[in-house]
Order: C-alpha cells, then structure tokens, then sequence
C-alpha cells in the first residue's frame, strides 16, 4: 500500500467519502493484486503492466471512480458514463448512495485481464 493514498485517504474532510475510497482501495488491491498504487496528479491512480486501469478522486459532493479500457468490459453502461472515444466509464457515487461494489469488482477484472 502506497502511504501517499493513506494520507490523501485521511485529509478527506467528509468521513462518508472516506469510507466510499478506503473500500474502493480495498476492492482494488484484493481483486488485482499485482496492481501498482500511485498518486498522480493529486489522485490514486492504479496501474497494471504499466497501463492504466482505474482512478478515483473525491469532488465536494461525491467520489469519482473511472475505469479505462471500457471497451474490453461486459456492458460498462451499467456503470456509468463512458467517456465520447469508449475509452473509459466513470460513475459518480454521491452520499447514501447504493453503489453497486460487486459490479465495481467485476469489471475491474475484467479491465485487468487485458491488461
């Protein structure tokens, strides 16, 4: 675990965002192991064989989480939004929110196996 993500993970102000990256860290660093955790650009980027595989930020309102290679995954839509070249798909999870981790996890795989 890169300490540069605990502690952008721990100057969170709003404790719900924090509990949304510490499990979306948990759920990246279980389901591709091998991952390389960086902080690029002031946010946890993953990285696998060199390539992007997924980021997340906080905004004021919500967490961020982007998947690249969204072309590669089974049915992205049901995620998110996926950005005007294919490329990647970002969901956007907002307080109280039911977001749907097992689907997060699965295409994380999924996006890891092309990499």
């Amino acid at each position: 675990m890169n300490p540069e993500i605990t502690e952008y993970i721990e100057k969170i102000d709003q404790p719900w965002q924090i509990e949304v990256c510490n499990r979306l860290r948990q759920i990246i660093l279980q389901t591709v192991p091998e991952v390389e955790e960086l902080k690029l650009y002031s946010r946890p980027h993953y990285k696998k064989g060199g390539d992007y595989l997924c980021v997340f930020n906080v905004a004021k309102k919500w967490v961020n989480v982007m998947l690249f290679n969204a072309q590669a995954l089974d049915n992205p839509k049901a995620f998110g939004t996926l950005s005007p070249n294919g490329d990647r798909v970002t969901a956007k999870i907002e307080e109280s929110q039911d977001f749907n981790y097992e689907l997060f996890a699965t295409l994380l795989q999924q996006a890891a196996q092309v990499r």
